[in-house]
């Protein structure tokens, strides 16, 4: 089975192509390759933009999209994901943060397209 791992970002440019960069790179350390880069449909933009001017009270002029995706062999999902989630996860603001947020925070979501061949 083949497998499509997509990471859509939204937020500060320099932090998403900062966040971009990393990510890419533990895709590198993982499968032996880098992420490709691909356009994010208009909904989930505007739903990733909504998510992260609801968390950052002071909108930036400056915001970007971006995302990546990979293709791989379904065994190594689970081992890209385990690999992302961590990298990820900081992203997320959590009780212990104080306001204001922290502006380099990314909103962010990934998706796993399986694919099959029948004959």
């Amino acid at each position: 089975m083949v497998a499509v791992v997509t990471v859509d970002l939204f937020g500060w440019l320099s932090s998403v192509d900062g966040l971009a960069t990393t990510l890419s790179a533990i895709g590198r350390a993982v499968l032996g390759e880098d992420a490709e880069y691909g356009s994010i449909d208009q909904e989930t933009v505007a739903r990733l933009e909504a998510e992260w001017t609801s968390e950052i009270p002071h909108r930036i002029v400056e915001t970007t999209s971006k995302q990546l995706w990979w293709a791989l062999n379904n065994d190594d999902i689970e081992s890209l994901r385990n690999a992302l989630e961590p990298i990820l996860a900081a992203q997320i603001p959590g009780p212990s943060d104080v306001e204001p947020l922290r502006r380099d925070l990314v909103a962010w979501a990934i998706h796993i397209h399986r694919y099959t061949a029948r004959h």
